[in-house]
């Protein structure tokens, strides 16, 4: 036995409408989703998938260390003084904002711009003036380094991570330390100076400091229950002033 069951025009009408408001609905869902940046990866007949669409807009980030190269007759004046032939200084600056931080990525950025000037002294052509001597400052005003970056890569460090640290760091020491080519390193301390940032201090040949009451420089690991590398308490015992 067949039931019909009747059906009347008012529930047919009640029926579309719900439909009608669903079809509405997934159009205004579909716009809202849209105007928020998500677009359909995929359609079947019952189910969309919907993916957001990603934008760069943050800025790059600004180089770590920065080098730029200049004249040694741009620091002379005086017409007596005897000509040196023209030769070049790098200038390389620390970039690393707030206070010059020294992570793995920073001592690798030192080091590489260490050494870049010091292959071009052998690879240069002949017209190109040698260089004669490397400045290391700093671009953020009253800070030259503040030494290795603690919170990166000495609290509760990646063992591999930390490895690869202490490497970065002692090559940088090695870098300027044992920079050869006849190349005179000049720090140019234009900050405070603790701890590791005393250290890179220490391993150029030569020091000037603003003379100021303000700025600090030295070692300062003890106070933070950290023992110093070898190689740099070697640095401030054989240097009787700085």
């Amino acid at each position: 036995m067949t039931t019909i069951s009747k059906i009347s025009s008012k529930s047919l009408s009640i029926g579309s409408s719900r439909i009608s408001r669903q079809a509405s609905g997934s159009e205004i869902l579909h716009s809202q989703l849209k105007r928020r940046k998500w677009y359909p990866t995929s359609t079947t007949t019952t189910t969309t998938t919907y993916h957001r669409q990603s934008f760069s807009t943050s800025p790059p980030s600004p180089p770590l260390v920065m080098t730029s190269i200049i004249s040694s007759s741009d620091f002379s004046n005086d017409e007596d003084e005897e000509d040196d032939g023209g030769s070049r200084i790098a200038i390389i600056r620390m970039n690393n904002k707030p206070v010059n931080a020294l992570s793995m990525e920073m001592c690798k950025e030192l080091s590489n711009a260490i050494k870049t000037v010091n292959e071009q002294q052998y690879t240069s052509d002949d017209a190109a003036a040698p260089f004669s001597s490397i400045i290391i400052s700093s671009s953020v005003p009253n800070i030259f380094s503040a030494g290795i970056d603690i919170k990166k890569e000495l609290y509760q460090p990646n063992p591999k991570r930390l490895s690869e640290f202490w490497f970065s760091f002692q090559q940088l020491f090695l870098d300027m330390y044992g920079l050869s080519g006849g190349i005179t390193t000049i720090s140019a301390v234009n900050g405070h100076a603790p701890a590791g940032g005393c250290m890179i201090s220490l391993a150029c040949d030569y020091r000037i400091m603003i003379n100021s009451p303000k700025l600090r420089i030295g070692y300062n690991e003890s106070k933070l229950g950290i023992t110093a590398p070898s190689y740099v308490v070697y640095l401030f015992s054989h240097h009787k002033k700085i």
